[in-house]
């Protein structure tokens, strides 16, 4: 992460069925000059509500996955869907594998456990903004072994939800144009996305992506997670 902030003050929204919880967290993270807490919501309707008639959206929105109506799960597929440039980091008392994962592939920008410390929770914030994921330690050492390398490897790749997408394609017959037409984006996007993804892993052509999310386990790590249900 680089040492100056590339804004001004962070727009951040909470999600949490836990009013001693929001007002906490909000109380605590409101001490840092760098975080204005703009929503605060008990579950994913009362977000969504919000958010629907709202001037300004959050850079980043804070959200549990246990609550009440419309849980983090369904909340944060409503979220990509209708405000992608949202970035979520999960906070929740689940350090389950499950959990992470399902949060991870519904396209979570970070995950951590509520026994972090301040410190830790201001570190996630700030880098989900600046380079856009975050995975800490203690919940990559909190999943089982069949997991861990590959959550690993998205750490220090930050490779995005799409782009691990992308690298299953790559691994498939189709062509770059199937897969604009399979990802719903344009060919134009897709070029990007190659291009990117050379220089991210260092290889020149499809043949080495390919051999690439084969080699480091993502193909496996996305037909597994897929079969999650």
């Amino acid at each position: 992460m680089s040492d100056a902030p590339l804004f001004e003050t962070l727009k951040i929204a909470i999600v949490d069925d836990h009013n001693v919880v929001r007002e906490g967290i909000v109380s605590l993270m409101s001490t840092y000059p760098e975080f204005h807490f703009i929503i605060s919501a008990r579950n994913g309707r009362e977000l969504l509500n919000k958010l629907d008639g709202a001037k300004e959206l959050p850079d980043i929105c804070l959200l549990e996955i246990n609550m009440p109506d419309v849980n983090g799960y369904q909340t944060i597929q409503q979220l990509t869907k209708l405000y992608p440039l949202i970035k979520v980091l999960v906070l929740t008392a689940h350090d389950d594998d499950f959990s992470i994962m399902k949060m991870m592939q519904l396209g979570a920008n970070g995950y951590l456990v509520k026994c972090c410390q301040p410190e830790e929770l201001y570190e996630a914030m700030l880098t989900i903004y600046e380079e856009g994921q975050y995975l800490s330690n203690e919940v990559i050492a909190a999943t089982n072994s069949a997991y861990r390398s590959k959550l690993i490897q998205f750490r220090n790749y930050l490779l995005t939800k799409k782009e691990v997408l992308f690298l299953h394609f790559c691994c498939t017959e189709l062509s770059y144009k199937q897969i604009a037409d399979k990802m719903h984006i344009s060919p134009r996007t897709v070029d990007d996305y190659r291009i990117k993804l050379f220089k991210k892993l260092k290889v020149r052509t499809r043949v080495g992506l390919a051999i690439y999310a084969v080699q480091s386990g993502i193909e496996a790590f996305y037909e597994s997670m897929n079969t999650m249900g």
